[in-house]
């Protein structure tokens, strides 16, 4: 993976060289930088709402049965 983002070579070429699609490196690529792949982006972002929504509804009940108390 070093070699390919630190080297000046063009990606493909690396590619080439390392024996793998350039799909592939691509991906790696995208993977190593934190970057989502297409589709991947909206099923986190859909997962982290659903999350969001729990943690918002544990709250509001948290605080109910503390005001209770």
């Amino acid at each position: 993976m070093k070699l390919a983002v630190e080297s000046k070579r063009p990606l493909p070429q690396t590619a080439r060289e390392l024996g793998v699609g350039k799909d592939t490196l691509y991906g790696w690529v995208r993977r190593y930088h934190g970057k989502p792949q297409a589709g991947q982006e909206s099923v986190h972002s859909e997962h982290l709402d659903e999350e969001l929504r729990r943690l918002r509804r544990e709250v509001s009940i948290l605080k109910e049965e503390r005001d209770i108390f």
